[in-house]
């Protein structure tokens, strides 16, 4: 697959493309990216350059040779924008990467990214600039544009994104063979025909497509992505253990729920645990602190929240009244300011019996998996999930499979958010009824669907699909050597 950036900042040795800058970077759409030679600010459009060009006596595009300083290297990757290949599979042997001005009137098809990670880029621009190069490349068949929010589920959540996409192909006159929205809101595309069919946004004016990122890199995983063979022999020997695990030993648990960052769902569903006696003695949790609100920060929460026909309301408030927000409540990792994506307690997860997977985000209009979820199932445990409706449904439409044969999985289906968590309450009261020998029983019976679902993460679908929609170039037996001065086109 070729992939054309703007500016190609840093070659390698070998003459290879090593770090980008953004194809859009006039617009904020990189907000944690800060200047490198003085403290904050966001990266803008790069007018710091110059400055990095005089400090190190260097100019751009910079070919490396390998005798470069630790400052200087650390100080350029600063300025790098994240690339689109590295939220594919970083398999450096798919990709050529190629300038903007290296693909200039060659005969050459090829995406072009551009990187989004929140919805600013939706809510302070009507509209944007895209080189004309690049449309006209489009309109020729010979490029997609592709907006990518890899790590995120917030494009489609409101209508405006649908309404600004529409917009932006009307203007420079695209459609869904060249303008793209790659999401991991899996229902997004849902909410387009819906708009469509009330004539909201025009047909085919942009396609939409969805894309498992975490289920593709596993962050908590070595090697990461899923394509990788090594990374398939690892994960099978690591099943083997769970598996293991799982037919000889009891549960110490029945529940493991590790919270992070504290949102309203993981607060009631950490104050639940806390107290109710049924749950003394049965899980694992952890909740991270509000280090800047006041101690009574998460009982007021509850109190002016939750409406007073939830039953367990009182019960969570009153755990609250003597909880110090502020103060983090670990079981393994003291430090839950930095994210924690990238770990895997092992053996907490083959101690306990189900995973309650307090996901990222709630809203109705978006189902958006993190790697919180793959975390279970790769460790070959059930789960729960505590996040958006019509989860499990989706899990369901990727092929994994669920758990309704062993208790009430239609909290799924419910939309309304406090009538949904008292249903997950219902069904934490019946698993926490049972005794640890019922639990192990039922670990066996579900060996067969909790290996079924490993099967298909580690298949990898999701990132080969997205790979054969994209890739009109069909490259073959391109070499790295063909780096800096242009690729053949081999069909």
């Amino acid at each position: 697959m070729n992939i054309v950036y703007n500016k190609i900042l840093v070659y390698d040795s070998k003459g290879r493309a090593e770090m980008v800058s953004s194809n859009i970077p006039q617009y904020n759409i990189h907000p944690w990216h800060t200047h490198p030679l003085r403290d904050g600010g966001p990266d803008g459009n790069y007018e710091f350059i110059d400055e990095l060009s005089e400090k190190f006596g260097i100019t751009f595009p910079y070919y490396r040779n390998n005798e470069e300083s630790k400052e200087m290297m650390d100080t350029l990757s600063k300025i790098k924008s994240q690339s689109f290949e590295t939220f594919l599979d970083h398999n450096k042997e798919r990709y050529v990467i190629h300038s903007l001005e290296d693909v200039r009137n060659k005969d050459i098809n090829y995406v072009y990214p551009i990187m989004i990670y929140n919805n600013a880029i939706f809510e302070d621009y009507n509209s944007i600039e895209i080189d004309s190069v690049v449309i006209n490349d489009a309109k020729n068949g010979k490029c997609k544009i592709c907006f990518m929010q890899p790590t995120e589920g917030f494009f489609g959540q409101d209508n405006e994104n649908f309404i600004w996409f529409d917009r932006l192909s009307k203007k420079y006159g695209l459609d869904d063979s060249n303008l793209y929205m790659i999401t991991t809101n899996f229902i997004a595309k849902t909410r387009n025909e819906i708009l469509i069919s009330r004539g909201v946004v025009s047909d085919k004016s942009y396609g939409i497509i969805d894309y498992a990122y975490f289920g593709t890199n596993l962050w908590f995983h070595d090697p990461g992505r899923v394509t990788d063979p090594e990374s398939k022999v690892r994960g099978r020997k690591k099943l083997s253990t769970f598996i293991k695990s799982s037919l000889t030993k009891k549960k110490k648990y029945h529940f493991l729920n590790f919270n992070r960052v504290p949102k309203l769902h993981r607060i009631l569903l950490y104050g639940f645990l806390k107290s109710h006696q049924i749950f003394k003695d049965k899980f694992i949790s952890s909740l991270g602190g509000e280090t800047h609100f006041m101690k009574e920060e998460y009982h007021n929460l509850v109190q002016g929240v939750v409406p007073e026909e939830c039953t367990w309301k009182n019960n969570i408030k009153i755990y609250y009244r003597g909880h110090d927000s502020r103060k983090h409540h670990w079981f393994d990792e003291p430090d839950l300011e930095n994210n924690k994506a990238n770990n895997l307690n092992a053996q907490a997860h083959m101690d306990s019996f189900v995973n309650i997977v307090s996901e990222s985000l709630l809203h109705n209009t978006t189902v958006f998996f993190s790697e919180k979820i793959y975390k279970p199932i790769f460790v070959a445990q059930p789960f729960l999930i505590v996040g958006n409706p019509r989860s499990l449904e989706v899990l369901q439409s990727q092929g994994y499979k669920t758990f309704s044969k062993w208790w009430d999985e239609s909290y799924d289906q419910e939309l309304d958010f406090y009538k949904r968590m008292n249903m997950i309450f219902d069904v934490m009261k019946e698993i926490a009824s049972w005794d640890m020998e019922k639990c192990f029983d039922i670990t066996q019976e579900m060996l067969p669907t909790l290996i079924h679902n490993y099967n298909v993460l580690m298949k990898g679908e999701t990132i080969e699909k997205l790979i054969d929609e994209l890739d009109d170039s069909k490259i073959q037996n391109q070499t790295p050597e063909q780096g800096v001065s242009g690729h053949k086109r081999l069909i």
